[in-house]
């Protein structure tokens, strides 16, 4: 998901920002600095999607974020995203998802939104390559939501027994519930003393009662304290195995840095993942001594 080729991200980047208005495949290229025709080709060749496609996925997606999380009136979502009447933003919707606009709201039914195709990383700039900081969080009790597996083995898929665009499709359709600290799309580790699980999905608040999709897991998380092993923010292409082999390094390798605390030999670890934002972080549980 990280390496696509800059032109690919950049038309990408082009159809999300303008995704309510009539832009067109010239006044794309134009922007980009490729022909209509290079672009046409690039994309599909990538993506196995037209742009044409592609652009229609991504205001269905928004079409249906705002239907989920707003009071607008269905016939103003159609016309904001593109499409000519109510009726045909709810055939496409039908078809897309299997169900009708109105009941999607109405019933909260869980649908699979598609993620976008990953935003061009910045190069360059002024990041450096610096030693973690460490720091004490305290994370409120709430619930986790995700898909669990045993420890990655080289050369194992990454969620063996699942399809991985169903699973993060799924926990895209969820980020409305997630919560404040632990977001959507987090990813971590369980401990079992030596034993790590990896995991991926998003925090909940405690009283979460909501669907919990086939092969994902709802599990109690306590409040307590974390020692935050961080990276400031970094160049990703240049810098991620890096920052990554000296965070988790300081994290799992190192005595707890925390005076008077000791790591807790099961809990849950979380990672913060955002390398042009606030970098990347390791967020491992401890206890007093």
């Amino acid at each position: 998901m990280n390496h696509w080729p800059a032109a690919i991200a950049a038309m990408a980047d082009w159809i999300e920002q303008h995704i309510t208005e009539p832009g067109t495949l010239l006044d794309m290229s134009r922007q980009i600095g490729y022909s209509p025709t290079y672009c046409s080709t690039q994309f599909h060749r990538f993506t196995g999607m037209t742009l044409r496609e592609y652009a229609m996925q991504r205001r269905l997606y928004h079409a249906a974020i705002a239907i989920r999380d707003t009071q607008e009136r269905l016939i103003d979502i159609a016309l904001q995203y593109g499409y000519s009447s109510h009726e045909a933003l709810t055939a496409a919707f039908r078809r897309a998802y299997g169900v009708a606009p109105a009941e999607y709201r109405q019933r909260r039914r869980l649908i699979h939104l598609p993620l976008p195709l990953p935003a061009e990383r910045k190069q360059g700039g002024d990041y450096m390559l610096t030693e973690p900081n460490i720091r004490v969080e305290y994370i409120p009790a709430h619930r986790y939501l995700g898909v669990f597996k045993p420890a990655q083995v080289e050369g194992e898929p990454i969620w063996p027994g699942h399809d991985c665009d169903l699973v993060t499709h799924t926990v895209e359709s969820l980020s409305a519930v997630s919560d404040v600290i632990i977001g959507s799309h987090t990813a971590g580790w369980a401990l079992h003393g030596e034993e790590r699980q990896y995991f991926y999905g998003l925090g909940v608040a405690t009283d979460y009662d909501g669907v919990i999709p086939q092969g994902f897991e709802l599990r109690d998380v306590p409040g307590g304290y974390y020692q935050v092993v961080s990276h400031p923010p970094f160049d990703y292409p240049q810098d991620n195995a890096e920052v990554m082999r000296r965070v988790e390094a300081q994290a799992f390798d190192a005595p707890c840095a925390v005076k008077g605390f000791r790591w807790k030999q099961n809990g849950y670890v979380y990672q913060r993942h955002y390398p042009e934002g606030h970098g990347y972080m390791v967020l491992r549980p401890i206890e007093r001594e």
